[in-house]
């Protein structure tokens, strides 16, 4: 295995296990606290829903200062 491929595989292995970490040290998976398969379920589908909303508003925020930014330019172009 050359080095370019090996780095290109650990890349993808550090993606893919990076999401589950964040689970266990950011929303606290390990340690739920209800009982019954439902409703421990139903409480890790909402912890995955707060993940996948904090990044949704995360990208929503970036997106929108690049897109401000983008149209002050052409807001000075325009006045100039």
């Amino acid at each position: 295995m050359g080095t370019d491929e090996y780095k290109k595989l650990q890349k993808a292995r550090n993606t893919i296990e990076g999401i589950p970490s964040v689970f266990k040290r950011k929303l606290n998976v390990d340690r739920i606290p209800s009982r019954g398969i439902r409703a421990t379920r139903m409480f890790f589908h909402f912890k995955v829903l707060a993940y996948n909303v904090g990044k949704l508003v995360k990208y929503n925020s970036l997106d929108r200062q690049a897109h401000c930014a983008q149209n002050q330019g052409k807001l000075q172009t325009i006045d100039a």
